[in-house]
């Protein structure tokens, strides 16, 4: 399968990095053939990060960094590539201009990723040939060590393509989950963005400085949630899971509550068996990948 990655930057060279470990047919495309060089030495060194942490042996990176190509003509990048990754500026324009010079020699049943992170996919998919095919697909920086891609549908975005994409993203060893609303900030940013808000008010009250902040989060909720999440971590500090919550502390039911608990109860049952799908395996498994945690941190 052959992958494109359209400008070599931070994500660019990072998703590459991902895609050829993968084993894919890996193309990286800049318009600047001065920028060729600074792309091969930063997929190079990615490939060392893996090497020097036991990831991958110098075998299998010499075996992944065989598997790209950097080019500078769109043409040969593009063309029968199932996915195309377009990490160019955080101008609308400039995109959809990309996106139509795409167009004109991707397959027709290619699927057309932008990694913006401002930019609506709606916005993006405007004028587009094929905007059906057209949506956000949003790595975090380190782009080739965190898993996590955001999938952000636009008004016009075909979740035949977005199917698609997440197959291609787990094939790249990455966790896609899909956003179907085009929210700003989509899934990710909305979070990260409230707990900041969040952090700079308390730091500013006095109530505590940021080196405490900051511990309260990786030694508490954080470390439960990189293991659980947020609503899987509630529904296990609650007898019968997260629809008891509100009888656990004498409440009346928020609205919708119960239906995230149905929701939640869907993710267990999803679970591979291996990481617990009943609420007693996850907590086995929890507390393991805590204490793994903990030892990294210094504290057994």
């Amino acid at each position: 399968m052959k992958v494109t990655f359209i400008g070599g930057g931070i994500i660019g060279s990072g998703l590459a990095a991902n895609a050829a470990i993968s084993g894919l047919n890996t193309f990286v495309y800049t318009k600047f053939p001065e920028e060729n060089e600074s792309i091969d030495e930063s997929i190079k060194k990615i490939l060392n990060i893996f090497v020097e942490n036991l990831v991958l042996t110098n075998e299998e990176a010499a075996a992944a960094y065989s598997c790209v190509t950097i080019t500078n003509d769109l043409c040969e990048a593009v063309t029968d590539a199932e996915l195309i990754q377009e990490s160019v500026v955080e101008k609308l324009d400039i995109k959809k201009s990309m996106i139509s010079e795409i167009e004109e020699f991707c397959r027709d049943d290619a699927v057309i990723a932008s990694t913006t992170s401002t930019l609506s996919a709606t916005s993006i998919q405007q004028d587009a040939k094929h905007p059906e095919r057209i949506m956000i697909g949003h790595p975090f920086n380190p782009a080739y060590l965190l898993p996590l891609v955001e999938i952000c549908m636009g008004d016009q975005t075909d979740m035949e393509y977005v199917n698609k994409a997440r197959e291609i993203y787990t094939m790249m060893g990455k966790e896609p989950v899909v956003c179907k609303l085009d929210l700003p900030g989509f899934l990710v940013n909305r979070i990260s963005r409230k707990v900041l808000d969040d952090a700079r008010e308390t730091v500013l009250s006095g109530a505590c400085n940021a080196e405490d902040y900051d511990k309260a989060l990786i030694y508490g909720p954080g470390m439960r949630m990189a293991v659980t999440g947020q609503l899987l971590t509630i529904d296990l500090g609650t007898q019968g899971g997260l629809r008891n919550n509100a009888i656990k502390y004498n409440r009346p039911y928020k609205p919708g509550e119960l239906e995230v608990a149905d929701s939640v109860d869907e993710e267990i049952s999803n679970r591979p068996a291996e990481v617990g799908n009943n609420r007693e395996d996850i907590c086995k498994w929890r507390d393991h990948m805590i204490i793994e945690m903990l030892r990294l941190h210094g504290k057994y």
